[in-house]
This record gives structure tokens, sequence and C-alpha cells, in this order.
């Protein structure tokens, strides 16, 4: 009888080790593909309007001073910028890559034939975003709705 407890526990740790070795050799021989994850970090910052889908608005006209944009500070999880006519700012929250953005205040200042009622009604439809060093993109689940590009940081002064 006792043979036998030996052959077995021989056999269950034959079987352990295969199995040890088997989930070794696994996690080894597979590198994973290493993608950068884009961080809540990778959205603060000062970017400017480079287009509106579909291109339905003209964003170039007047002049740069009066382009749309807008500033994401992280930390405190707040958004705000510049519609083209007013200035506004509120709260944003983020899931992932999932995007929503609160009601925004913003001043009262009267405009004609400006882009501010498309930008802020995209703004109001934005669920998701993609963003990297130096773009974002904002959706409204698979349609995008608003590109920007980052505001180079100015030049420090000697």
């Amino acid at each position: 009888m006792e043979s036998s407890d030996h052959a077995h526990l021989e056999s269950m740790f034959t079987k352990l080790t295969m199995a040890l070795l088997v989930c070794i050799l696994a996690a080894c021989s597979s590198p994973k593909k290493e993608s950068r994850a884009i961080l809540p970090a990778d959205l603060h910052g000062h970017w400017n309007l480079v287009s509106a889908f579909p291109d339905t608005v003209d964003i170039k006209k007047g002049t740069v001073e009066n382009r749309p944009y807008l500033s994401i500070d992280t930390a405190k999880k707040t958004i705000g910028g510049y519609s083209g006519c007013n200035s506004f700012g509120g709260e944003y929250t983020l899931l992932k890559h999932q995007l929503t953005i609160a009601d925004l205040m913003a001043t009262q200042r009267g405009c004609i034939g400006s882009i501010e009622p498309t930008y802020f009604s995209y703004l109001r439809r934005v669920t998701r975003y993609e963003a990297s060093q130096d773009s974002l993109k904002l959706y409204a689940k698979d349609t995008l709705l608003l590109s920007f590009v980052r505001q180079p940081a100015p030049a420090k002064q000697p």
C-alpha cells in the first residue's frame, strides 16, 4: 500500500510540475504588445480647434485670436475656453475613454455668424475622446465631431 501512495504522490508532483512549466512557458513565449495607454494627463493643456465635422462650419473665418479653443485642467477636472464669441467653463467626467462634459457656463456676448452654436452643440454631444501628445479628437459615439491640436508651450525666457 505504501508503494501505491508513493506512486500517487510522485504522479501528482509530476503533473503539478508540468502544469507550472506550461504556465511559465506560456507567459514567457508570447510577448505582449505594448500599447501606450492614453492617460488623463494627456488631456491636460490648451487645445486649438482645427476642424468641426462635418465641415459645414468655416472655423478659419476671422483672426487666429477668434478661433475656438479648449483648455483642460486634469487636476481640477475643469474644461473651459473660447467659442469664437464667448468664454466658457465647466466640469467634465472621465471614465477610461468616455468623456462627458457637464453644463457649460458662458459669457453672454452676442456674435452674428459665429461657430459658437455648433461648437457648444458638439461639446454637449461628446461621449468619448482620443488623445495623443499633440492631437485631441472628440466623438459622439463613433462620429468625429471636433478635432484639436495642442498649443505648444510658450518658449521659456532666459
